[in-house]
């Protein structure tokens, strides 16, 4: 197996600056759950209690160019006889590319 950093270029759109509002929740605070009939309306009552989705500190981030442009990222690759993924470090560690040879 081998393991380099790479860099790549990938088209991409720019942000345009940061709301400066954060997000601090959705705008139901319950969440919706699925459940299966044979499941007790006791049971029921508080699932998804306050469960709504949360994002604070952090700002929302929903203003993008729409423009892309060329940038070079870098990318760390994982190689063996087998398999080849890239795993992109700009978006904090996820893997975009899976090859299987």
């Amino acid at each position: 197996m081998s393991v380099r950093i790479e860099k790549i270029t990938i088209k991409a759109s720019l942000p345009q600056g940061e709301n400066p509002l954060p997000y601090f929740r959705a705008p139901h605070h319950d969440m919706l759950v699925c459940v299966k009939e044979n499941v007790g309306i006791d049971y029921q009552k508080l699932m998804g209690l306050d469960c709504g989705y949360r994002v604070l500190p952090y700002s929302v981030q929903d203003r993008y160019d729409t423009n892309r442009v060329e940038q070079e990222i870098e990318a760390v690759v994982m190689e063996n006889e087998f398999l080849k993924f890239r795993i992109n470090l700009a978006r904090g560690g996820v893997i975009d590319s899976a090859i299987y040879k």
